[in-house]
């Protein structure tokens, strides 16, 4: 079956089947250089309907960045075609959220990085099972947290979520800084979001605020930890969980350094 191993892959339109009886996969993602005939044709009809507008933006961007991992002879084809779309940098994932886009950029090591994520999901319970099952972890392991951060990235453009677990991921890698970067990045578009606004106003400051603390610097910890402690009378439960968790962390912060 000549299809797209290790990756995400979406049909560009239902399940239309490649018309080789030896191949019969998806001839939206075939990649058989004896198919490219066929594929071409293919497009061109997709390009007359125009129906590549009406696939959501997740899928298209899945579809984009598969096929130039693969180096796909197709890639030109499938850029001609999606142009007008306003494709981001190869080496970017643009999630879009309200009124405004969370550009997500590719790590140096995410080509060299293979997983192999099911392409049917519907929530992200079906992904962190999937995950954990593979990995080791919702989060991976020390040894797995680059897969599991591609598995998130990609199926987050899926689900249409905030990435958030990307920051989790490079939390469990030991990378701090890049998770600060990804959780402040994230925190800067809570204002704009339409749901859980303020669960993610609170939890990732909590978040910050521990990063920090891994990297030895309590002053930075505090300051974010504070902007969590806020919403201490927040009518949300978990809100007011984290909220008193940042406060009581304050609080022994301060002691300690007064001790000092």
């Amino acid at each position: 079956m000549h299809s797209f191993q290790g990756e995400v892959a979406f049909s560009l339109e239902g399940t239309v089947l490649c018309s080789i009886e030896s191949c019969r996969c998806p001839l939206s993602w075939c990649i058989d250089p004896e198919h490219e005939k066929e594929f071409e044709a293919y497009i061109e009809n997709l390009k007359a309907q125009r129906s590549l507008q009406t696939i959501p933006d997740g899928d298209r961007q899945v579809i984009y960045h598969t096929l130039i991992e693969q180096n796909s002879p197709l890639i030109n084809l499938f850029s001609q075609v999606v142009a007008p779309l306003r494709y981001p940098p190869q080496n970017t994932l643009s999630y879009k959220f309200g009124g405004t886009i969370y550009h997500f950029e590719l790590p140096a090591w995410w080509h060299e990085v293979k997983i192999n994520l099911p392409d049917k999901f519907n929530s992200d319970e079906d992904i962190r099972r999937f995950i954990t099952e593979q990995y080791g972890a919702d989060t991976g392991t020390s040894s797995t947290w680059k897969q599991a951060l591609k598995c998130w990235a990609l199926a987050s453009l899926k689900l249409s979520r905030l990435p958030i677990y990307i920051g989790h991921c490079f939390h469990a890698g030991g990378k701090h800084q890049k998770a600060i970067k990804t959780y402040s990045e994230l925190f800067e578009l809570t204002p704009l979001l339409s749901e859980n606004k303020d669960w993610y106003a609170v939890f990732l400051p909590f978040l910050i605020g521990k990063e920090y603390l891994s990297l030895g610097q309590p002053s930075l910890a505090i300051q974010w930890f504070s902007k969590a402690a806020i919403f201490q009378d927040s009518p949300e439960s978990a809100n007011r969980h984290y909220a008193m968790e940042s406060q009581k962390t304050i609080d022994y912060l301060i002691n300690r350094i007064q001790l000092i």
